[in-house]
């Protein structure tokens, strides 16, 4: 294999690595953090199998929703890295 391919498949190799996706990261912590089970649940469906468009706006949910904890002085020990 050259160094090119290497060096294109390694992010996708590490990508795949990650234990979970931004989504899965999103619902833990909303449901550890801020939902009681009936939401959770909800939470679960809409965001189980989402796409990469979708991930994406996890992601940026995720940094938000930490954001507006710390300034509103909310903690939580969720879980949330994977």
């Amino acid at each position: 294999m050259t160094h090119r391919a290497v060096s294109l498949l390694l992010p996708l190799f590490l990508m795949a690595c990650e234990d979970s996706e931004p989504c899965d990261r999103y619902v833990d912590y909303m449901c550890d953090c801020h939902l009681d089970a009936a939401s959770c649940g909800e939470l679960r469906n809409v965001y189980g199998d989402a796409s990469q468009d979708l991930q994406d706006e996890c992601q940026v949910s995720l940094e938000e929703e930490k954001d507006e904890d710390e300034a509103e002085g909310v903690e939580c020990e969720a879980d949330d890295e994977g």
